[in-house]
């Protein structure tokens, strides 16, 4: 067979939301950057505004279409985008997460099409986040699809559970997260930490605890300064340093200010590359009390030799082996969290576990690793090209 004719029968689109700044949204379009580079037909369909990461896109190798919706079942948007998909004869979409799948199944309802639908599941406690109602017709949507992806064992457990064993259920495959180990490095020279510490005021004798987040409730940022005051009150040399940004900024400064923390915190606001801000972190902590199924900042942080302190949500227990790379607390308990930093700080293990982390990464969680696996999914003729990548 002549794989040419094979490529020029086969696109794909990867149908997103929007293109806003967002782990799902950033991982879906490098994939699709990374498959368009391998020769592959990939569209990439962007449902709504923002547009933030359109930039990001490799214009010349995928194509775009930004559908351009303006309410939750824009009808005039649907007819767009139904005709889209058959023109193009498509012979797959995956629909990242909840309203994506919704929007296909709505706007392709009644067409006759061979096109195979995946759907990407990147949110966690899916019956505590959809409404009843909508949960209803989510279930009968989700049953229909050809294949169902999830970030981590322990989420597709759980939709499992919620969503019922029957039909696409059945064919449920995980893809875990992977990371960029060439760019996000292990071999940083200490002279090149010791000055991007030095520059943010940090000084030589402070263990920093680091995070990369969103300002947001669900983020734990309470539980990680309430932590911090806690350690500093067992007289530990501690500095806490956020990355990101977010609606609850000025809750997080009043709540500073309440702890008497103020020159123990350091917010470095959004930062469009964050290895810098990574490669002060001696323990990188993300205490979430909800949403991660399988967080990027962690294995980013991991890549990069830290040890990691997560809170026991979404895939946390196949990143982390508590003792070796880590620990895994309970969400919401500062206390606990203040207790496993202390026992990495006394110990100064940090070091030794960061080095467990970075070999965990390029084990099991490396961006080739992941795109071979979406690439097998997406691209079936091509399955013995991936395999000897």
């Amino acid at each position: 067979m002549d794989l040419r004719v094979v490529e020029a029968k086969s696109s794909i689109a990867l149908i997103l939301s929007s293109l806003n700044v967002g782990g799902s949204q950033k991982k879906f379009t490098n994939i699709a950057n990374a498959l368009a580079a391998r020769g592959r037909s990939v569209h990439l369909i962007s449902l709504g505004p923002p547009s933030v990461l359109l930039d990001k896109l490799d214009k010349e190798t995928v194509s775009i279409f930004e559908v351009d919706r303006t309410s939750y079942f824009d009808h005039r948007a649907m007819a767009r985008y139904r005709r889209y998909i058959v023109e193009h004869k498509l012979c797959a979409v995956l629909c990242v997460n909840e309203y994506p799948l919704i929007f296909h199944f709505s706007a392709l309802l009644g067409a006759k099409l061979n096109t195979k639908i995946y759907a990407s599941i990147n949110t966690s406690s899916v019956q505590g986040l959809i409404p009843s109602s909508k949960f209803l017709l989510y279930r009968l949507i989700l049953n229909s699809c050809d294949r169902v992806v999830f970030g981590c064992e322990s989420e597709r457990s759980k939709w499992r559970k919620r969503i019922g064993r029957r039909s696409a259920l059945d064919k449920t495959i995980v893809i875990h997260n992977g990371v960029d180990t060439a760019y996000f490095s292990f071999s940083l020279p200490a002279g090149h930490i010791a000055e991007i510490k030095s520059r943010n005021g940090v000084v030589a004798e402070e263990v920093v605890l680091g995070t990369v987040a969103q300002f947001r409730r669900e983020k734990g940022y309470e539980v990680l300064l309430r932590a911090t005051r806690r350690l500093l009150d067992r007289g530990l040399p501690i500095r806490t340093v956020c990355v990101g940004d977010g609606p609850t900024r000025s809750e997080m400064e009043e709540l500073i200010r309440c702890l008497e923390i103020e020159h123990n915190v350091l917010l470095l606001g959004q930062l469009n590359d964050v290895r810098d801000a990574v490669a002060m972190f001696d323990i990188f902590v993300l205490p979430s009390v909800a949403g991660e199924v399988f967080s990027n900042a962690i294995l980013e942080g991991m890549s990069m030799g830290r040890c990691v302190v997560v809170s026991d949500i979404g895939g946390a227990r196949e990143m982390v082996t508590p003792g070796i790379n880590g620990y895994i607390v309970t969400p919401n308990d500062w206390e606990s969290l203040a207790d496993c930093v202390e026992k990495i700080v006394r110990d100064q293990s940090w070091s030794v576990m960061g080095s467990q982390s970075r070999r965990l990464v390029e084990e099991k969680f490396t961006f080739d690793g992941m795109l071979n696996e979406y690439d097998a999914l997406l691209f079936p003729q091509f399955a013995q090209q991936v395999v000897d990548k």
